[in-house]
């Protein structure tokens, strides 16, 4: 069996935290936190495996031992995951953003369900609106329902709420590297994020003999080269906090007909719920958001995407790009993808970023 080791660059009281890769069993992640236990000079951490929710609740609440564990793990191995490398076909480390590694992840969990004969049309995944449009096609392929949902895990939490009984969660993301395999934690968890971006590495190592990014690449092919950008606009004070309000007030009223010569055939408003057809002119609720938030969407005929969000703290308002082409082959990757960042590069020239 092919094993990988992940290992975190930060110290908790000098103590290097290594994160064994390719868990067999929860045993293994329990010796992992009785290592940690025992170079903490005897602080004694409960056998989760063998407690209920409210028992590991109460543990956190009430022991500083393990409350300083769980803490430091899901610190530091969420930024393992943030700043993910991954080996080429050449041994060069290539890193990837959140959207690669939202679509990695899904992409084995589906792959390995399917393989386990756990897909029955009775499950689903759920991904934010400003995160590629490339886990609909994975989710699509397999027979999965995939649900949109606002920016942050509490509206992934939501949406588990709202289906407990009736569907299964398999898993869920968003493009900031944030993602949550299974629903017992009901936020972002780097610990079971990167366990499983280790078991995937080791699943593709052994089964097909590459790495996640070669993988990647051939998903590419399967469903289409997805690519994105983000722009961050900054403005200073009040001044500039009142010019970003003044930006989605124009945008609404006169959006783009056009972005880079596609014409834009949907625009999606969740400030108003609404979904706009431009052709026809008909507007729809959008699908499964309840809840208002001050973000466009306009949506071109060659598939590019482009999104919208200020912030709601600060004079910053931010641009999501996405676009897509078809990989007709893995050798013609790095010619489409610098035809893709082109297109994005072209897309801030255009909309003035």
């Amino acid at each position: 069996m092919f094993g990988i080791k992940i290992v975190s660059e930060k110290e908790y009281n000098g103590l290097k935290t290594e994160i064994k890769g390719y868990y067999d069993s929860v045993n293994e992640v329990n010796e992992y936190l009785r290592a940690i236990d025992a170079q903490m000079k005897g602080a004694k951490l409960p056998s989760f495996q063998t407690m209920g929710r409210e028992q590991i609740k109460e543990a956190y609440e009430t022991s500083a031992a393990v409350m300083g564990v769980v803490n430091y793990i899901a610190e530091n191995v969420g930024e393992v995951a943030r700043y993910l490398e991954l080996q080429n076909g050449k041994g060069e480390y290539v890193l990837l953003n959140g959207n690669q590694t939202l679509v990695l992840l899904m992409s084995y969990q589906l792959t390995r369900w399917a393989e386990l004969g756990l897909i029955d049309g009775n499950q689903y995944v759920v991904k934010t609106i400003v995160t590629s449009s490339m886990p609909e096609a994975v989710a699509e392929h397999f027979g999965v329902k995939i649900y949109d949902c606002l920016t942050g895990f509490k509206y992934i939490a939501k949406i588990i709420r709202e289906q407990e009984g009736k569907t299964k969660y398999i898993g869920g993301g968003e493009e900031s590297f944030g993602y949550l395999p299974g629903d017992f934690v009901r936020d972002k968890d780097g610990v079971a994020a990167i366990t499983l971006v280790a078991e995937a590495a080791a699943w593709a190592r052994d089964t097909m003999g590459i790495t996640l990014y070669e993988w990647l690449q051939q998903l590419y092919v399967k469903y289409g080269f997805f690519r994105e950008g983000l722009v961050n606009v900054v403005r200073k004070g009040k001044d500039g906090a009142a010019e970003i309000q003044q930006m989605m007030v124009d945008y609404r009223q006169t959006p783009p007909t056009a972005i880079l010569g596609s014409p834009v055939v949907k625009i999606l408003d969740y400030k108003t719920l609404e979904e706009l057809d431009v052709k026809s002119g008909a507007k729809r609720p959008i699908e499964g958001i309840d809840e208002k938030s001050n973000v466009l969407q306009w949506l071109t005929e060659d598939g590019t995407k482009v999104s919208v969000r200020p912030s709601g703290t600060e004079p910053k308002i931010k641009f999501y790009f996405g676009v897509k082409a078809e990989l007709p082959s893995v050798d013609k990757f790095a010619e489409v993808e610098a035809a893709l960042d082109k297109k994005i590069a072209d897309l801030k020239i255009e909309l003035n970023l």
